[in-house]
């Protein structure tokens, strides 16, 4: 006998096996004699891939002479206790899909496939819409999740808010227009509460320890740390220089060059943050670490600042923004035609 080839139809099925989402399972009966499964439990997965396997069209097979699988399909009722509760609660009915398959001999002719096709193409349509079913809360909770370095890109965002506000307040101050000074304080609070002893302190706790032990991007490592230093001291400048009522002639000078210090180190900062050692970090840990450093992300900002901590602060920066007067993003497009 020539040797035969897996078909593509049986890849499939194998790696549809292989990725079958746990706690949803078929129960099979009692076995008889020349029964491929055993009495236990077993994935839907596994049910839909033979399905597919034995309705895989002439045009898929490769080098296969006959095919030795037969299969009848019943509908019994399905032990609930072994299914998900999500997978539960979308079926309508009690019942569920039983695949028993015998080891027989059909002929390979298109007459006898179409039969066997049409035995089973019912269970194989309810075993892949169940499947899919099944699977669609899990893959909408993932959909739902931040990886690491998303939610440092998102906190860049804000950064890059509170940037333009600095450099809102510096070209009012140099062009001696009066403006709420509490917008630039409060500013200044942001950046140090949830930029600088958050954001940061998770880059320097989770990211740059991983760098250095994997020798990866070690001397822009040690810049960025430098960078973070440099940037809280010139932050608690800021805050202290804000706190006064009334700034004199040298003191508006002083605020000025610091508020265009922060922002001509940050933007690149960021950006060489966002485009070298962000995609980076992905190549340097495990799948499972990088989850669970999203998790503890998540956690840390839940900690510190409420369940929806990145969203107030969202709306602190906004309400800063409105007081100045460069909320609305349309402001900021230039007018083509007197250029």
């Amino acid at each position: 006998m020539p040797p035969r080839w897996p078909t593509l139809a049986q890849a499939f099925a194998c790696a549809l096996y292989l990725l079958q989402p746990s706690g949803i399972y078929i129960r099979c009966s009692e076995p008889k004699q020349g029964k491929r499964f055993r009495r236990g439990e077993y994935p839907l997965a596994q049910a839909f891939a033979c399905a597919l396997y034995l309705l895989q069209p002439p045009a898929m097979f490769n080098s296969m002479k006959s095919l030795h699988t037969n299969s009848r399909v019943s509908i019994s009722p399905f032990d609930v206790t072994t299914c998900s509760p999500g997978f539960v609660n979308l079926l309508h009915h009690k019942y569920f899909l039983i695949m028993e398959t015998t080891e027989k001999t059909i002929d390979n002719s298109r007459r006898s496939f179409i039969e066997t096709g049409i035995k089973i193409a019912a269970g194989s349509a309810m075993a892949g819409s169940l499947f899919l079913i099944g699977c669609s809360k899990e893959k909408e909770d993932e959909e739902k999740e931040v990886s690491p370095p998303e939610d440092l890109m998102q906190e860049h965002g804000l950064l890059n808010r509170i940037l333009l506000i600095y450099d809102s307040c510096k070209l009012k101050l140099m062009r001696k227009e009066s403006f709420p000074m509490e917008a630039l304080a409060d500013s200044a609070k942001i950046i140090r509460a949830f930029i600088e002893d958050y954001h940061e302190k998770q880059e320097e706790d989770y990211l740059f320890p991983r760098f250095k032990k994997a020798n990866q991007l070690t001397d822009l490592v040690d810049v960025l740390l430098r960078q973070h230093q440099a940037g809280r001291y010139i932050t608690s400048q800021i805050m202290q220089l804000t706190a006064e009522k009334t700034l004199r002639g040298d003191e508006q000078q002083t605020l000025i060059n610091l508020l265009a210090s922060f922002n001509t180190m940050y933007r690149p900062h960021e950006a060489r943050e966002d485009t070298v050692l962000f995609p980076a970090f992905r190549k340097i840990v495990s799948r499972h670490e990088y989850d669970s450093l999203g998790e503890e992300f998540e956690k840390n900002e839940h900690k510190l600042f409420g369940k929806d901590g990145f969203e107030t602060m969202v709306h602190h920066v906004e309400h800063i923004e409105k007081k100045l007067g460069i909320y609305k993003l349309d402001g900021f497009t230039p007018d083509l035609i007197a250029l």
